[in-house]
């Protein structure tokens, strides 16, 4: 049934419960995990680099240091996993993080999407919304929201 399975993380502890979910669907369906990142610098970045005059590569530096930092935590996670006999790529994706999840389910053909739910209170979800909602309204792969 499920070959594919796409983990979206963020390295928050409900992150860390997707993955523990995606470890025993991977084992019963003999399935491949791909554990998915996007990191974006913040647009406030821009206005700080003008306001204190900051270098010209500043924001390249800050984007860098961003991806390495995820990258690094994609693969100690996928060294684990794979640790495990499971079968695990990594995908590290710069961009908002919503929509680069539902690219990346499409990009990947997973069959199935895994991501941890932020936690908000529903007064929060209404006003700021999540990522969780915006992949749940925009894909048509089953998608398992873990706590």
């Amino acid at each position: 049934m499920y070959k594919k399975i796409l983990v979206a993380l963020d390295k928050s502890e409900n992150s860390q419960n997707a993955i523990e979910h995606a470890k025993m669907v991977a084992k019963n369906f003999n399935a491949k995990i791909i554990l998915f990142c996007a990191y974006q610098v913040s647009s406030d970045l821009l206005d700080q680099q003008i306001m204190y005059n900051l270098e010209n590569n500043y924001i390249q530096k800050m984007t860098d240091n961003l991806k390495k930092h995820y990258q690094d935590f994609l693969d100690e996670t996928k060294k684990k996993i794979s640790a495990q006999e499971i079968e695990v790529s990594t995908l590290l994706e710069n961009g908002k993080t919503g929509v680069k999840i539902v690219e990346a389910i499409e990009s990947t053909q997973s069959d199935i999407a895994i991501i941890g739910s932020r936690g908000l209170g529903n007064l929060s979800s209404m006003v700021m919304g999540s990522v969780s909602s915006y992949v749940l309204h925009h894909t048509n792969k089953p998608l398992l929201i873990v706590k």
